[in-house]
Formats: C-alpha cells, sequence, structure tokens
C-alpha cells in the first residue's frame, strides 16, 4: 500500500540528517483511504520535515494526550512537525502521494506508541468526497 525509500548518514553525528520518500498507492478499504503506520519520535526534541512532492492528502498529528488534527498536503507544501506529535499520512487523491521527509538522525521511531494509543482520525472516501471522522473508545 505504500513504500518508504531512505538514505540514512554513515556516521553518527547527532547533527546530521537522514531523508526519505513515501510513495503511497490511491488506495481505500472499505472507503478507508491508505494510511502509514504513524510513530512518535523516541526523542521529541527531534522534530521533522515534510514535503509534499505529488498528489493530495492529509497529515494527520497527534499529541501525547491523543489529541488529532489534519493538515492538509498538496504539491509544493511544506510541513513542520513538532518532535513531541505522532505523525502520519493519508493519500486522499486518485493518484499516488508522494511525500519527502527529514529527519535528525537520532530521532528514532516509536511505532508502539501509537498501537497503545491509536490516531483517533480516520479519513474515508464516502462517494467521492472525504470524510473525517473521529473515533470514541
Amino acid at each position: 500500500m505504500y513504500t518508504v525509500y531512505t538514505c540514512h548518514t554513515r556516521n553518527n553525528h547527532t547533527q546530521n540528517l537522514n531523508w526519505g520518500l513515501t510513495v503511497m498507492e490511491p488506495v481505500c478499504v472499505a472507503q478507508e483511504c491508505n494510511v502509514t503506520r504513524g510513530h512518535f519520535h523516541e526523542d521529541e526534541q527531534c522534530d521533522e520535515i515534510y514535503v509534499c512532492q505529488k498528489g493530495e492528502g492529509l497529515l494527520l498529528l497527534m499529541d501525547e494526550k491523543g489529541q488529532c488534527r489534519a493538515e492538509k498536503m498538496r504539491e509544493g507544501s511544506i510541513h513542520h512537525i513538532d518532535g513531541a506529535f505522532a505523525h502520519r499520512l493519508v493519500n486522499t487523491s486518485d493518484s499516488k502521494l508522494e511525500v519527502m521527509c527529514c529527519w535528525p538522525i537520532n530521532a528514532g521511531h516509536d511505532y508502539k506508541r501509537v498501537e497503545n494509543m491509536p490516531f483517533s482520525l480516520r479519513v474515508f472516501k464516502e462517494e467521492g468526497k472525504i470524510t473525517i471522522k473521529e473515533l470514541t473508545i
């Protein structure tokens, strides 16, 4: 459903950066739009930058209390992600969504935390229209 390409630096200087490209297919399952797994950073002092290269979608952000919000992404948009926020991508278009990202090498990825506290926002394509629904537990 999506592929992540990464370019990691060869040394451990904390000021160095990793680069990546996420390519998401325009797929819906039971009307829910394709999403990435999502993660927090292990080091919350490490921010990340996303640049939408192609397509349209949403960047979902979640704080440590589970509060979520969505930012629209379109070709050329640039998004700053505070290191304390979990983040995931959603492809809302009928074409591939391609997003370039850059993060400090010491950021780390904490997927388990998102598994334990999932994003409350879900994104659906219903009759050609994008609908964002908040799940309640």
